[in-house]
Formats: C-alpha cells, sequence, structure tokens
C-alpha cells in the first residue's frame, strides 16, 4: 500500500530560509560594525570640536593680549594719550580687549573640569587683564594732572610675563593634549571594533550554526542518517521482511519523499520475492529436472527432482568424468560436460529458442532441453534446462536394433 504524500518544506525552500537568514545576519552584523564606526566618528568629532572650541578661545585671548591690542594700546595710551591719529580712545580700546578676553576666559571655563595648566594659565591672565584695566584709569588720571611719561610709566608699570609666559604653556599644553586625547580614543575605538568584531563574529558563528541545525541538519542531514541507519539495519536483519522493516519518514519534504519511495520500493520487492518464493517452491517440488545457468553457463540452480536424478547416476557418470560430484555442480560451468565446450558456446550464444540436444555422459544418456532467459530490455540474462533421462530408453532401442533379423539371417 502506497504511503500518502510527503508534507513539509522543500530542499530549497530550506536553502533558501538558511541562507536568507545568513544574509540577514551578515546584514545585522554589518549595521553594528557601522553603528561602532559611527560611535567613533562621533567621538572623534566631539574631541575635535572641544579642542578646536578651547585653542580658538586661547588664540582669541593672546591675539587681545599681544601686538597691536592690549599691551600695545596701553603702552600708547602712556605715550601718547588717549588718541591719536591712529585711533580714537586707547582707554575704549584698551577695555574692548578686556572685555573680549574676559568673555573668551568665562566660555573657556565652561569646558570644566579644567587641567591645572589650563586652571593657572586663566587666573594669570584675567589678573593681568584686571591690572591692565586698572592702570589704564590711574594713567588718564595722571595725563589730567600733566604728569610727564616717566612719572607715569613708574607709576604703571606692569608685570606680564607670567602671563605671556602661561599663554606659550597653555598653547602647547592644548596642541599636546589634543594629540594624547585623539590617539588614546584612536586606540581605544580600535580595540573595542576589535572586541567587538571578534564578538559578532562570535554571535554570527553561534546564529549560523543554530540555523543550520535547525534548517539544514534537522531537515536534512539527520533525516538521511537516520534513513541511512534503518537501510543499514535492514541490510543486517535479512530473514526480516521488508514490510515488517521501519523506515523513518522524516525531515525535508524531498526526505520523507524518500522514505516514502523507499517504503514504497520494499514492499514491492517484498511481494516479488513472495512471488519468487512461491515460484522457487514450485520449481523445487516438480517431477521435472530444471536446471539453471547465468549468461556466462555457469549453474545456478538445480531443484531437487533434477539433484536426485544426478545423484542416482553420479557413479556411472564418474566413469567418464572423474571429478564429476552432484553436490559440487552449483557454480560450475556447464563447459565441465563438453569434451569441444566451444562449440557449445558458440551454439548458444546464437540461441533465440528452446533447443533439444543429446548428451551422452558415459553409459548415460540425456535430452536436454535448453531455454534462453530474456530481461525486459531484450537482454539475455541465463538459460533455463531441463534434463530428462533417456538411458533406458537408449537402451530399448539398442536392444530392439540388435534383435530385429537381418534379410541376410532370417530366423
Amino acid at each position: 500500500m502506497n504511503q500518502p504524500a510527503s508534507k513539509g518544506r522543500s530542499t530549497l525552500a530550506n536553502m533558501l530560509l538558511f541562507f536568507g537568514l545568513l544574509l540577514a545576519f551578515n546584514l545585522m552584523g554589518y549595521a553594528i560594525y557601522n553603528a561602532l564606526d559611527d560611535k567613533f566618528n562621533r567621538e572623534l568629532t566631539a574631541l575635535n570640536n572641544h579642542f578646536s572650541k578651547k585653542s580658538q578661545l586661547m588664540q582669541t585671548i593672546q591675539t587681545q593680549m599681544g601686538y597691536g591690542q592690549l599691551i600695545h594700546n596701553f603702552k600708547n595710551l602712556v605715550i601718547r594719550g588717549d588718541n591719536d591719529y591712529r585711533t580714537r580712545s586707547y582707554q575704549l580700546a584698551i577695555n574692548s580687549n578686556a572685555k573680549v578676553m574676559r568673555q573668551s576666559l568665562r566660555e573657556y571655563k565652561q569646558f570644566a573640569p579644567l587641567n591645572p595648566i589650563e586652571i593657572e594659565a586663566i587666573q594669570n591672565v584675567d589678573s593681568v587683564v584686571t591690572e591692565y584695566v586698572a592702570k589704564t584709569n590711574l594713567v588718564i588720571k595722571l595725563k589730567a594732572a600733566n604728569k610727564t611719561i616717566s612719572e607715569i610709566d613708574e607709576q604703571v608699570v606692569i608685570d606680564d610675563r607670567m602671563a605671556m609666559q602661561s599663554l606659550k604653556i597653555w598653547g602647547g599644553y592644548l596642541n599636546t593634549e589634543w594629540q594624547k586625547q585623539s590617539s588614546a580614543l584612536a586606540q581605544a575605538a580600535s580595540s573595542n571594533m576589535h572586541l567587538s568584531l571578534l564578538l559578532l563574529f562570535l554571535a554570527l558563528f553561534l546564529a549560523t550554526v543554530l540555523v543550520f541545525e535547525l534548517v539544514i541538519h534537522r531537515s536534512l542531514i539527520r533525516p538521511l542518517q537516520t534513513l541511512y541507519q534503518d537501510l543499514k539495519l535492514i541490510h543486517t536483519d535479512s530473514e526480516k521482511p521488508l514490510t515488517n522493516s521501519h523506515i523513518s519518514i522524516t525531515g525535508a519534504y524531498e526526505t520523507r519523499e524518500l522514505g516514502t519511495q523507499i517504503k514504497n520500493l520494499m514492499q514491492r520487492i517484498d511481494r516479488q520475492i513472495n512471488e519468487l518464493q512461491t515460484l522457487r517452491t514450485a520449481l523445487d517440488k516438480s517431477t521435472a529436472n530444471m536446471m539453471l545457468a547465468d549468461k556466462d553457463l555457469n549453474i545456478t540452480y538445480m531443484n531437487e527432482a533434477n539433484l536426485t536424478t544426478l545423484k542416482s547416476v553420479e557413479q556411472a557418470i564418474q566413469k567418464q568424468l572423474p571429478h564429476f560430484v552432484v553436490d559440487h555442480l552449483i557454480g560450475e560451468n556447464i563447459d565441465f560436460f563438453h569434451a569441444h565446450p566451444e562449440k557449445q558456446r558458440a551454439m548458444l550464444s546464437q540461441l533465440q529458442q528452446t533447443h533439444i540436444a543429446h548428451l551422452q555422459l558415459g553409459e548415460v544418456h540425456f535430452n536436454i532441453i535448453i531455454t534462453p532467459l530474456w530481461d525486459s530490455t531484450g537482454e539475455r540474462f541465463g538459460f533455463v534446462v531441463e534434463w530428462k533421462n533417456i538411458t533406458e530408453k537408449v537402451m530399448l532401442e539398442t536392444l530392439r536394433s540388435n534383435l530385429k533379423p537381418s534379410p541376410d539371417n532370417p530366423t
């Protein structure tokens, strides 16, 4: 009885599912890698913006302090007074310089926490700016009192060397720290990227193994292995009827279909074996002396009647064929019975239908009825041979011939 139609995903569907999930995992990994790379770029951009803003503020302070600005304006105020052809009011210019510098210092302090170098530099610069603003007011008063430049200079001396040195150290610190933190961020990002990629690879590998187990191994490999073990067990237990043997029908559509078809085939083989066993039993019990030979003329079968007949004349045949032993005939070639086997082979190779031949083995006479056997493709695969012991008939005919009166010698 045929098995019901197989159900389940096909192998193609399982393979498409496997590669689809594999592609999804790889795209996920690519997205995670891009996210990590974007994170590093954002952090690097933030760091660069941080130090770039600090550097701009520090350069603004340094510019407002340097040539043509605060210090220069103060000197001009002392020497030339509040205004000349260069500017309307040095006092206003100095106050403007101080305002810009103090605003820059306030903005810089918002980047807290600051390094001690930065804190000290800010304090030194702020102190000097405050001093310049205070001394500017004093210069204006002294100018109004008609004090000489020398007298004014003696009262408004400002030591700004520490502030200028702090600006130099401050700028060097910013450049060094910028490079240091950029390098540290790159190294940390590289380490994190390698670790993340390793973890991502392991995750992808485990996910791939899991998907392979669920989609490929369970649906294809394991069912095929189980089917192989079932067939191996059937081969080992050759006495057990095929229809009673277990065949697993699991997995994908194709493996289930394969199991179903093998089971159907086993049922067909079992029916054919039963038919052949019935024919074998009938042939074994037949009173006709039957022998089978393959296409190479090797004896493959003799029924009980033929064995009995040949054993009854075994000793008589051994007078001509000393090595003739009935129990050893299975597997022997029929060339054994002929003095010139090449003639028999030539005749049998051309045989298309039943042929009757006479065979004499010592004092024993047989009629041999040979019929070629053909398979469904028209290829000859053997011969069926019926042996008829006609020894008594031949002896009677010989006796009659010897007893018949001759015309020259009437009785």
